[in-house]
């Protein structure tokens, strides 16, 4: 009897970790406060290409429900100039992700039927795992569209390399990579901040008084904010305005929870989690 409970114990233990795939909940695996870095560029063969554009991601929110994660999401894109006399491109803003079949497998998916593929998995030089999607050539395929895609445990996906071989534009290669990803006191990468809003090492949140509030509340905060956007916990705008010497009314607001950006003159943005009695 001893002999078949180890067996049996065994037999679990190995099929546990000869997992071949990554599931949703292992790759969206975000917290609070985590932050991810990426940097997409786009090579043209017969036109000059476009500077490369770094977004930061911040992780202001988690919500769980049943088999579903909802993550509010701060993201700050950052273009360089295009040339000498060219301004750079920034641009702040606030999006929701939602999770869903938490213990599916992610979804690698063809972009074209001219090859097979196949998938392999790794762990990186930070040693999380990483599930790489890769094609299988035909050779009757002329210039075909191919596409190499990764997701990486608890930061994300799918990171890829994109040719578009049968473009008009000539072959384009996009490439979209996590460049960097902060989870906790953990760090990988080399973190670009060059025009990025967001310190790496600086909290999302700043404090605010009184909180809860049924009314008016005071940013703590050396910096002018001048415009605000109340969110949700499911990242719905409900209410935005003017700042006035740090002050917010939030009287119209219902009761909850909510996630308040502000904004100052030069849209650098804070995020604010408040509570409304």
């Amino acid at each position: 009897m001893k002999a078949i409970l180890l067996y049996i114990l065994v037999a679990l233990s190995l099929n546990a970790t000869s997992q071949n795939y990554l599931t949703n909940r292992q790759v969206y695996d975000f917290d609070i406060g985590d932050i991810l870095q990426t940097k997409y560029t786009t090579d043209y063969m017969v036109h000059p290409d476009p500077p490369p554009i770094y977004t930061t991601k911040t992780i202001i929110n988690k919500v769980i429900n049943g088999d579903s994660i909802t993550y509010l999401i701060n993201n700050n894109d950052y273009q360089p100039p295009a040339c000498a006399t060219c301004s750079p491109t920034i641009n702040v803003y606030t999006t929701t992700q939602i999770v869903t079949d938490l213990d599916s497998a992610v979804f690698h998916y063809n972009l074209t039927t001219c090859f097979s593929r196949s998938d392999t998995m790794f762990y990186n030089a930070c040693n999380a795992k990483v599930w790489q999607s890769f094609p299988v050539f035909d050779t009757a395929c002329f210039e075909p569209t191919t596409e190499t895609k990764q997701f990486v445990t608890g930061a994300g996906g799918p990171y890829f390399n994109l040719t578009l071989g049968n473009s008009p534009m000539g072959v384009v290669n996009t490439q979209y990579e996590l460049t960097y990803y902060q989870k906790g006191n953990t760090t990988c990468g080399t973190f670009n901040t060059v025009g990025i809003n967001q310190v790496k090492n600086a909290s999302p949140v700043i404090n605010v008084y009184p909180n809860p509030s049924s009314g008016q509340i005071k940013i703590e905060s050396e910096e002018n904010f001048v415009s605000f956007k109340a969110y949700d916990i499911i990242g719905k705008v409900c209410q935005n305005g003017v700042v006035t010497n740090n002050i917010i009314d939030i009287s119209k607001l219902i009761e909850g929870t909510y996630f308040i950006a502000v904004y100052t003159s030069r849209n650098d943005m804070k995020v604010i989690r408040v509570e409304k009695e």
